[in-house]
């Protein structure tokens, strides 16, 4: 199968750059396949820096709403600025 993002940079870490041990911090990312199980709420806290993997723009605001405490208007608005 091809790889995303995630397992790209894994890979380039690990086995191109050899960057051992490899790196971790919980707050940087909440996802699915990692100890998050809340991953898919985007409500770990303000401290989160980010949530992974939301694969349609709907999933994404509404998790962008979640962890901003608002509606999925107000993170609408958030990206428009962006």
């Amino acid at each position: 199968g091809q790889w995303g993002e995630d397992m790209f940079m894994d890979q380039c870490l690990h086995k191109v750059l050899e960057v051992k041990p490899r790196p971790t911090d919980d707050k940087l990312m909440c996802e699915s396949h990692c100890d998050c199980p809340s991953w898919y709420w985007c409500n770990e806290g303000p401290d989160m820096v980010s949530y992974h993997p939301f694969k349609s723009i709907e999933s994404y605001k509404n998790c962008m709403a979640n962890a901003l405490g608002g509606s999925a208007s107000v993170a609408s608005a958030v990206m428009k600025k962006k």
